[in-house]
């Protein structure tokens, strides 16, 4: 089995669940988490770009205003699915041109687990369900997207440098 670092070298696409991996589950706070969001998304997204990674979202939200800010203020690709990520994903591949070898997937929860499965490399934060993080390849530390966000960022500058 592949190593971290060999699986990273295969990457082209990032692709992140929103709610518990980059905004919090807690309904309630989810306008005040948005505005940082925003932001910190659109700064990572302008990174994978420049190091030639696509970046998306796919989220069981299915509310057309946040989708839509998602697109036009972050510059990624959000796709929309209550339970089948799967699907969601294919589009994705054959819009791209990859392989499930080239993703890199991070969930939380048990809707996540068959694309976890099928990425090439998987993550899971560490406020995951215990059920998902027993089958990721790593568990990316941070209380909140934005730090696992520069935990992943950090990751993929040290393989590309060590990949040179």
């Amino acid at each position: 089995m592949a190593n971290i670092e060999e699986k990273f070298k295969n990457i082209k696409l990032l692709i992140f669940d929103l709610q518990g991996v980059l905004i919090s589950n807690q309904q309630g706070s989810l306008s005040d988490e948005l505005t940082q969001f925003y932001e910190t998304m659109k700064d990572f997204c302008d990174f994978a770009t420049n190091n030639n990674l696509i970046v998306a979202i796919i989220t069981g939200l299915t509310d057309e205003q946040l989708h839509k800010n998602i697109c036009t203020k972050c510059s990624c690709n959000t796709l929309s699915s209550s339970m089948d990520k799967v699907s969601q994903a294919d589009k994705l591949i054959e819009q791209y041109g990859i392989t499930y070898k080239n993703i890199f997937y991070i969930g939380d929860d048990l809707f996540d687990i068959p694309l976890l499965k099928k990425a090439g490399l998987s993550a899971a934060p560490v406020s995951a369900r215990r059920e998902v993080k027993r089958i990721v390849d790593f568990i990316c530390p941070g209380n909140n997207g934005m730090e696992r966000l520069k935990f992943i960022e950090d990751s993929i500058l040290k393989n590309k440098n060590s990949a040179a």
